[in-house]
């Protein structure tokens, strides 16, 4: 039976964790963190290192700010879906966002009193999940509005006072 020291795992400094894994084979990836920033970058972009290695930058970040989600591009997607915390959502058009170097600090994607928590690449009609600590609920694309880059966006969902969004999920 493997033990967790035997495990080959990435250098992490004390206070990283590993937020998403992502397979890519050319493609577009989307980067956000928590206080609203977003930057969009190609994979070609990350180099191949071993599985033990530290890695590369891919965002740099404000002080107490925090990458919460990673994505990958997928062909036909018009939108960038954005949530915080409290259910705030919102899409801006993907072609607000243009393709950025890694380690930069990207564009703010949504404008947020508490902190974002996810992010969909969406397309219009598409169906995906809001998913709180509590509950979850299924929304249509056309029923979330189309901002520019910077906005709060709309209440999603109805939350008790102990409850958080915690991410968004594609159906």
């Amino acid at each position: 039976e493997p033990r967790y020291d035997d495990l080959m795992m990435p250098t992490l400094d004390d206070d990283d964790e590993i937020v998403s894994i992502l397979f890519t084979t050319n493609e577009k990836i989307g980067i956000m963190s928590e206080l609203g920033n977003f930057i969009l970058i190609s994979s070609e972009e990350i180099r191949p290192i071993g599985r033990v290695a530290r890695g590369v930058c891919g965002m740099k970040l404000n002080d107490g700010d925090n990458v919460v989600s990673a994505r990958v591009l997928e062909e036909g997607t018009s939108y960038i879906t954005s949530v915080s915390g409290l259910g705030y959502i919102k899409s801006s058009p993907l072609t607000e966002v243009r393709l950025t170097g890694r380690a930069t600090k990207g564009k703010r994607i949504q404008k947020v009193d508490d902190l974002l928590v996810d992010f969909l690449f969406t397309k219009s009609n598409e169906d995906f999940l809001v998913v709180s600590s509590t509950s979850q609920l299924r929304i249509n694309m056309n029923d979330v509005p189309v901002l520019s880059l910077g906005t709060q966006g709309v209440k999603a969902i109805k939350l008790p006072g102990y409850s958080l969004v915690v991410k968004l999920n594609s159906i």
